[in-house]
């Protein structure tokens, strides 16, 4: 699990975060996973970039890896449309890419 600029809010690493240009993850490998959808840019999530939250643009200033020592449930939600939503303030994306090991 992630932080960014050290919310308490966590996103894991494949869960796609809306930036200006697209969806971005923090997952080098998610990214792979992702390559040519629609939407989805080719690098990862990094410090410099900029995300859409409730209250506008936000720069990412810091990405803090949480470690996790017993298994947590993650969920998704599915919309109609074009499956954003806001979690904790920042716009996200609904996916069904649901295999992540968590450590």
């Amino acid at each position: 699990l992630y932080a960014i600029n050290g919310d308490k809010a966590l996103l894991t690493g494949d869960h796609p975060i809306r930036t200006p240009d697209g969806y971005k993850v923090v997952n080098e490998e998610a990214v792979k996973d992702y390559a040519g959808q629609p939407g989805f840019l080719d690098t990862p999530l990094a410090v410099g970039d900029v995300v859409l939250t409730e209250a506008g643009e936000v720069k990412v200033e810091s990405i803090t890896r949480k470690p996790q020592v017993q298994p947590i449930s993650t969920f998704n939600i599915r919309l109609e449309g074009n499956q954003s939503f806001y979690a904790d303030g920042f716009e996200v994306k609904g996916f069904d890419r649901m295999q992540m090991q968590y450590k």
